[in-house]
């Protein structure tokens, strides 16, 4: 009887403990569906007025949270920047023009954004090929790489008295009236003139924003993102000679991300 007794407390001691390992308290059911530890994309990102490329790494805490860390490179314009076409304005411009130019346009600006944010899922993962939803943000620092924007201006050629010459140059007060001139303008000077004088500026950015993931439980990872985001920097950045230049930039944007768990 003894021994019948105490192989009965054995085996109830044993089930007990192996109980307690998997559900040791109620809390431990945030973990319940948690196949993956984190998970990394590349991100493609289009907004009102420029685009984007990240990488995004996170690390999945709780089925319905993972916390974010973010990287991406991209290009911010001011948004009356419009580009024009020099063949299809004969009346403005020599017919001789080769390539399109942003007019009144003075500096270009690159961004580097860095930023830690989380994702929180509005209920458990979604099965197999089902579609997650919830929202995401993140904040952080932003750094903007301002370029000097050159253009090929048509000059008489004082020297020799007559004919034509085209300089590269950027904006300055000097040579404002030409700069400003849709006639003396021959193109733009192509993106890598200029990078030699980069200056940078110091910022911040945040977003918010609807998060779909689809086959949340899957190894792939496929995520479309669409909200708001926000880039201020320390001082205004001059973009624009005809227009209010600004230090504060709100865009709405969208974005795809693909990637992998593990």
């Amino acid at each position: 009887m003894r021994i019948r007794i105490s192989i009965l407390f054995i085996l109830f001691s044993s089930w007990g403990f192996s109980q307690s390992v998997v559900f040791p308290n109620e809390e431990d059911n945030d973990y319940v569906g948690i196949l993956f530890n984190e998970e990394r994309t590349f991100e493609f990102r289009i907004h009102s007025n420029g685009l984007s490329l990240g990488y995004n790494k996170g690390n999945i805490l709780k089925y319905y949270l993972t916390r974010t860390f973010h990287f991406d490179v991209g290009y911010l314009r001011h948004p009356k920047e419009f580009r024009q076409n020099l063949r299809s304005q004969a009346v403005l411009q020599s017919l001789t023009s080769t390539s399109g130019y942003v007019y009144g346009k003075q500096n270009s600006l690159l961004t580097v954004r860095g930023g830690i944010g989380e994702i929180r899922y509005f209920g458990e993962k979604a099965k197999r090929r089902g579609v997650a939803v919830g929202v995401s943000y993140e904040g952080g620092p932003s750094i903007g790489i301002v370029k000097p924007y050159y253009l090929d201006l048509k000059r008489f050629d004082e020297e020799n008295g007559v004919g034509i010459i085209t300089s590269s140059e950027k904006y300055s007060e000097d040579n404002e009236k030409l700069f400003l001139d849709p006639n003396s303008i021959y193109s733009n000077s192509g993106f890598f003139k200029g990078l030699g004088e980069i200056k940078i500026i110091a910022g911040l950015q945040a977003r918010g924003a609807v998060h779909f993931s689809w086959g949340a439980s899957d190894k792939y990872v496929k995520i479309l993102e669409t909200g708001i985001m926000v880039d201020f920097y320390a001082r205004k950045i001059p973009l624009l000679i005809i227009e209010q230049n600004r230090s504060l930039f709100i865009n709405l944007y969208l974005s795809l991300q693909f990637g992998k768990r593990n």
